[in-house]
């Protein structure tokens, strides 16, 4: 089933060179089963959050991983008065300012 999902953090460089990071990564490992050392890799790099996207290797650095909880708030008063928010929720549920609202009441007031 679907849902609403969330993810937030940052993407840090460690190899311009899948292939040769691949090697390097999984040269203990037994390789039989896979019909590459890249595709052992794709298959076994998530233990150490490693993902590759456009032809480079990252390391993840999760902020926020695969949240599905439909109603998620940040907000933050700034010293001008300005608020900053980050929302995340099923407008089914709420109009997006009530949500600003119940997050503020619970930061202490309005």
């Amino acid at each position: 089933m679907s849902a609403i999902e969330h993810n937030k953090g940052k993407l840090v460089l460690v190899s311009t060179n899948p292939e040769e990071f691949a090697e390097q990564y999984i040269k203990n490992l037994n390789t039989s089963l896979y019909d590459s050392k890249l595709d052992q890799f794709r298959d076994t790099c998530d233990e150490e959050n490693l993902e590759i996207i456009n032809g480079k290797v990252y390391k993840v650095e999760w902020e926020v991983q695969g949240n599905t909880t439909l109603d998620f708030v940040e907000v933050k008063k700034n010293e001008d008065g300005s608020i900053d928010f980050h929302t995340l929720h099923y407008n089914g549920g709420a109009f997006w300012t009530e949500v600003i609202e119940d997050a503020l009441k619970d930061n202490n007031g309005t």
